[in-house]
C-alpha cells in the first residue's frame, strides 16, 4: 500500500527535516534507556520515561 508522503500535504515536512527530527528522537530514546539502569528501574518505568521525554 502506497500512501502519499508528508510533504505532499505540507511542503515544510520535507524528508531532510523529518530525518533531523527522527535522529533527535532516537538519540533521546537510547540516552534515556541507558540512564535508567538502577535497581529501581524496570521495563515500565523505562517505557514511561522514554514516552514522556
Amino acid at each position: 500500500m502506497n500512501f502519499p508522503l508528508p510533504h505532499t500535504f505540507h511542503p515544510e515536512l520535507a524528508p531532510e527535516w523529518l530525518q533531523v527530527i527522527a535522529d533527535i528522537l532516537i538519540a533521546e530514546h537510547f540516552t534515556t534507556a541507558t540512564s535508567l539502569q538502577s535497581e529501581y528501574d524496570d521495563g515500565y518505568t523505562r517505557g514511561c520515561t522514554r514516552f514522556g521525554r
